[in-house]
């Protein structure tokens, strides 16, 4: 029963603080003390375990069940406060051999556990006025266990305890004193309205036992563990000292400028572009177009429809995408076997008239331009050796037309397109012509 309550208390808890996250769209005041009282359960680690009673034997616990308590806490900024939290539960203690227990399970029926701390709390969200505020609780205070049937404890000087036997013959006193202990818990406040709050906390208690032993080498040594009291509790809050929102004096605004008349749309403009496209005569297209000012975009009619002039563009590799290009390399033509052409870029880019260049072919995935008249006497021979192949590799034309590739020697620049469309194009020139041996 009691540790269908302690899960139950535990589940409570856990379940508002994972719900504690997004603001309420209601704004509540803040405060600046709160006073509560909370209930829940606490489950207790071992105080003795199999290197004080060996193995086979039960450890040594407290039975877990109900705590209650009070709590008060001053809030002197809004993310930081000061909290009193005291905490009191009646518990047996459990385990150790069968045959030294009682009916119920118990080596000792009853023992009073009282709880005080100072808590530093920290909100860990600044919206102090939200219905979910989460808090972290980090606590210094005592611990004191006081049992029924109180006797000096033998061997000590003067100690004051219970005793009990958890196997025959191994007798441990429970000391009433008080120990320090520490708290460290994980909490949400939610507001119930500007002046209640449901506090939802699960945390750690955590002390040393104060047990001794007559029959250690030293009776007054405290030979009891450092005990882990994991709990849940929700409480009861009564918020004072609420804080009033500051009142804000706010001149009316000034009467809207009548509207200026909205400037006419700019026209359509009708404009021819240039297209990169090998497969176009010449390796060139002029493209009607409309430029649309309002949107800077540029259009094209495809089958009685309007459509972007970029989502009908060729696909075509730009020399500033090659490789070559972006690592400042030549741009290398094998023409025959240790046999290569190499261009270096030369001077700035700049845009040339369509009808100037005449496509030579593929270098490297690149599209190669020359001057038309450098081509005139070679442009058919070309153009006819360029559809007998499947590809468009300039290299491998030349390798197999020896008179052609002298023709393409002798041209000392190229060109390379920069951009899908406006003629603009890098010069290449030719720097050496280099023979493997």
């Amino acid at each position: 029963m009691m540790k269908r309550t302690l899960l139950a208390a535990t589940a409570v808890a856990v379940a508002g603080l994972v719900g504690a996250a997004p603001a309420d769209a209601q704004e509540y005041p803040d405060y600046k003390f709160d006073l509560g009282l909370f209930g829940g359960g606490s489950w207790y680690s071992a105080m003795l375990d199999d290197n004080h009673l060996g193995e086979g034997s039960e450890d040594v616990r407290f039975g877990a069940g109900w705590v209650t308590g009070l709590q008060a806490t001053y809030w002197f900024t809004p993310r930081f406060g000061l909290r009193a939290h005291g905490a009191y539960t009646e518990r047996p203690i459990k385990g150790g051999d069968e045959g030294q227990q009682d009916e119920d399970g118990n080596l000792i029926d009853d023992v009073n556990l009282w709880s005080a701390s100072g808590d530093l709390m920290i909100r860990l969200t600044s919206n102090t006025g939200a219905k979910f505020v989460p808090y972290v609780a980090l606590g210094v205070g005592a611990k004191n266990t006081n049992a029924y049937g109180e006797q000096t404890i033998p061997g000590t000087d003067g100690e004051v305890g219970t005793g009990f036997d958890p196997e025959p013959g191994n007798t441990f006193y429970l000391a009433e004193e008080w120990a320090l202990m520490g708290l460290a818990g994980l909490g949400s406040d939610v507001r119930l309205s500007d002046n209640l709050a449901m506090r939802l906390e699960v945390g750690d208690r955590f002390w040393d036992a104060k047990l001794f032993s007559p029959l250690t080498a030293d009776p007054e040594e405290d030979v009891g563990k450092v005990i882990n009291e994991i709990y849940g509790q929700v409480g009861l809050h009564l918020l004072l000292g609420l804080q009033e929102p500051e009142v804000v004096a706010v001149a009316p605004a000034p009467p809207a400028p009548a509207p200026e008349p909205e400037p006419e749309p700019a026209p359509e403009e009708a404009i021819r572009v240039c297209v990169i496209d090998p497969a176009a005569p010449g390796g060139i297209q002029m493209v009607d177009a409309i430029y649309l000012p309002e949107t800077r975009d540029t259009m094209v009619v495809v089958n009685g429809t309007r459509r972007p002039l970029s989502a009908t563009l060729p696909q075509v590799m730009l020399a500033n995408e090659a490789d070559w290009f972006v690592r400042g390399e030549p741009l290398a033509m094998e023409v025959a076997p240790d046999y290569t052409l190499e261009y270096t870029t030369w001077q700035s880019a700049r845009m040339i008239e369509a009808d100037e260049l005449v496509y030579l072919g593929d270098v490297r995935g690149v599209p190669v331009y020359a001057a038309a008249d450098d081509v005139e006497d070679v442009r058919e021979e070309l153009e006819d050796l360029r559809d007998a192949r499947a590809d468009n590799d300039l290299g491998e034309i030349l390798e197999e037309n020896r008179e052609l590739r002298g023709e393409v020697e002798d041209i000392q620049y190229l060109y390379v397109p920069l951009r899908p469309t406006g003629c603009v194009f890098q010069t290449v020139r030719q720097v050496e012509q280099v023979r493997k041996k």
